[in-house]
């Protein structure tokens, strides 16, 4: 696939975190601290803007992208000042990180998110919070504890990021966003991988937010958020994408 061998060609140990070929994002719209105590030592600790973090490692997707049944498309992943501890003082979770980018998905937990251990990063907050309810009911269900729900799910369900670079918010205007090559790339692989499963009924789409620049055709097993529901992007049981997810588990 050249969505995983464009992330396989990124040198995880060369910092600055950024795509070689994603050079038209440049410092105005980028952080890059070198450990968490760079950070917190820095005058921009504390700064709430849409401005990426380099000193990241790119999370564009997380979950195994080729095998999943349920797709959950969003933005960028998101930002806490967690991220640097996690990435710096759990080997664990930045060995997670670096498999699922590299698509090394031989783990119990491909979406490395939902993994118990990690419950306590950004990325294990955010997502335990949002799935918790699908989570339960799945366990309720098929009565199954919470933890083989949870791993049921990490196993069918891949989030794809439209940008990969974590920031606390995402300001970017269209037409850099159509120049960025990790984008244009993960566009291509939705259209040409993922929206063919969701055509033979073996794969289904959310589509969170800016669903314009994903370019899908509408089709039943696509959810794509409007208005209001994509401010929340809420996958609980009563929302249209974490309704559609409960049925594809079930």
């Amino acid at each position: 696939m050249d969505l995983i061998n464009y992330w396989k060609s990124f040198n995880s140990d060369e910092w600055p975190y950024i795509h070689q070929k994603d050079n038209i994002l440049n410092d105005k719209e980028s952080y890059r601290f070198t450990n968490y105590e760079d950070y917190i030592s820095s005058k921009d600790f504390g700064q709430i803007d849409s401005r990426f973090h380099f000193g990241l490692l790119p999370s564009p997707y997380c979950g195994d992208i080729l095998n999943a049944s349920i797709y959950i498309l969003m933005l960028n992943p998101g930002f806490s000042s967690i991220d640097y501890y996690a990435e710096q003082y759990s080997k664990k979770f930045k060995e997670a990180k670096i498999n699922c980018l590299y698509q090394k998905q031989n783990v119990e937990y491909p979406f490395y998110c939902l993994n118990p251990e990690f419950a306590w990063t950004g990325g294990g907050t955010y997502w335990g919070n949002k799935l918790k309810d699908i989570i339960k009911e799945n366990s309720k269900i098929k009565k199954i504890n919470y933890v083989a729900s949870t791993k049921e799910i990490a196993q069918k369900i891949a989030l794809l990021e439209l940008i990969p670079y974590h920031s606390k918010f995402y300001k970017l205007n269209k037409k850099i966003e159509e120049q960025v090559e990790s984008s244009i790339v993960m566009k291509q692989f939705v259209r040409d991988y993922v929206y063919k499963k969701v055509q033979n009924n073996n794969a289904c789409i959310i589509i969170t937010r800016k669903v314009e620049m994903w370019n899908l055709q509408n089709h039943e097993n696509i959810i794509a958020y409007k208005g209001g529901e994509t401010r929340a992007a809420s996958l609980t049981l009563k929302s249209r994408g974490g309704s559609k997810i409960f049925d594809f588990l079930n």
